[in-house]
């Protein structure tokens, strides 16, 4: 009876099976080194802003939103390095550490193929960014995809699709975004970046916080 027993648990046992679709797909560390060009999360303000830099000039992109054309108009405008670098630090300063911007590189050779980059900073290091692809004249969204796993060595996966311009792939506090953005020029682009909302809005609940206990103390009917 007892040998009955083992065979008949033995057979209904049922193994785990691994589901590739639901399987991780990267570590944090895979996410973080991806780099664009030298870029790479991390790197401090100066490092990333240097390689943009000719005669101490910088090439910003301003954006402008034509909601009856429902694209944006980006222009250029040169401004000198010193003072804006002492503006992104002010800004950081008074916006629990975060700064953005937009640039152009103007190093043909370097950024061939790039029109503009978005960096943002958090304590003055290089916390986001993404760069915009005037080329390939990519086929399919899809084909840029696969193109751009293929190079980050992240396996592609049809469920990270959000829907047909977004592709979105998150690893732990790191994240990886393409977008198909069809109404602009360039349309291809891709980011990579921490999670600074979660980190910005926690710095902002804990200075609310800290305020409203101040407030407190200090209250009088």
């Amino acid at each position: 009876m007892r040998l009955l027993i083992l065979m008949v648990f033995s057979v209904s046992v049922v193994l785990p099976q691994n589901n590739p679709e639901k399987s991780p797909i990267c570590s944090e560390r895979d996410v973080k080194n991806i780099s664009s060009r030298g870029i790479r999360l991390g790197m401090e303000q100066e490092e990333v802003l240097r390689p943009f830099l000719e005669n101490s000039k910088l090439v910003l992109a301003d954006a402008d939103y034509r909601q009856t054309e429902d694209h944006t108009v980006y222009t250029n405008r040169e401004i000198d390095f010193a003072g804006y670098a002492a503006r992104l630090n002010d800004r950081a300063n008074s916006g629990f550490g975060y700064a953005f911007t937009r640039v152009v590189p103007k190093d043909m050779v370097k950024f061939d193929g790039i029109t503009r980059y978005d960096l943002a900073f958090l304590d003055g290091k290089l916390a986001f960014f993404r760069a915009y692809y005037s080329k390939p004249r990519w086929e399919s969204f899809q084909q840029f995809v696969m193109k751009v796993s293929e190079l980050t060595n992240l396996p592609y996966r049809e469920d990270l699709l959000r829907n047909s311009q977004n592709y979105f792939v998150k690893c732990g506090d790191y994240s990886l975004e393409l977008l198909d953005q069809q109404n602009d020029e360039p349309r291809f682009s891709m980011a990579v970046s921490l999670n600074i909302d979660e980190i910005t809005r926690g710095r902002r609940k804990r200075a609310e916080d800290e305020q409203r206990e101040k407030d407190i103390k200090a209250f009088k009917p």
